[in-house]
C-alpha cells in the first residue's frame, strides 16, 4: 500500500536490558513468594503437631493424674448361626472403650502406640468381647470384661501398657 509504511526497528540495548530486568524481578518475586508460603505451611504444620501432642498430655503432671486414651467404639454381634442347632441367642454389644495410663511420663508414647496399632487393639477387644461368658456381662461394673481387655492388650504388646480399662455407653441387645 502506497500510503502506509511499516517500519521495523531493532530493540535497543536499553530495551533488552530493561526487559531482562523485568523477567529477573518477576522470577525472583515468584520464588520469594513460594519460599514464604512454604515457611508459613511448615509453621502451621508444626503448630498442629504441637497441638496434638498437647491434647495427648494431661493438664497436670501430678502422679495422681491418670491419662485416658480412646480404644474406639465397638458394635459386636455374636451368637448362633442360622444353620446351626445351637439355641444360644444372638447378642449385640455396643460400647466405647478407653485405656487408663497412670505413668504420665510415658503417656504420650502410649498414645502414639495406641494410634499406631489401632486395628490390632480393635481385634483384641472384639475377640475378648465375643468369647466373654454371659455371666460376666451381667456384672453391673463389667469388671471381668475390663480385666480381660486390659490383659489382652498388654499381652498383645508383651508388656504392661494399660493400667485399667473404662467401658462407657454399654448396651446389650438380645435377638
Amino acid at each position: 500500500m502506497p500510503g502506509i509504511q511499516l517500519r521495523t526497528t531493532k530493540p535497543s540495548r536499553r530495551d533488552k536490558s530493561s526487559s531482562r530486568s523485568r523477567e529477573i524481578l518477576a522470577t525472583t518475586s515468584v520464588v520469594g513468594l513460594a519460599i514464604l508460603l512454604t515457611g508459613l505451611a511448615l509453621a502451621w504444620l508444626q503448630q498442629e503437631g504441637e497441638t496434638s501432642v498437647q491434647n495427648d498430655r494431661s493438664v497436670s503432671t501430678s502422679p495422681d493424674v491418670k491419662t485416658e486414651f480412646s480404644l474406639g467404639k465397638y458394635q459386636v454381634t455374636y451368637g448362633r448361626l442360622p444353620e446351626s442347632n445351637i439355641t444360644q441367642p444372638v447378642r449385640r454389644l455396643e460400647f466405647e472403650a478407653a485405656a487408663i495410663v497412670s505413668d504420665h511420663e510415658v503417656a504420650i508414647d502410649r498414645g502414639h502406640l495406641f494410634r499406631t496399632h489401632e486395628n490390632r487393639i480393635h481385634e483384641v477387644v472384639e475377640t475378648i468381647t465375643r468369647t466373654t461368658p454371659d455371666s460376666d456381662l451381667t456384672d453391673p461394673e463389667l469388671s471381668r470384661v475390663k480385666a480381660r481387655i486390659r490383659e489382652g492388650v498388654n499381652r498383645m504388646y508383651g508388656r504392661i501398657v494399660v493400667d485399667d480399662v473404662v467401658l462407657s455407653d454399654f448396651r446389650q441387645r438380645q435377638f
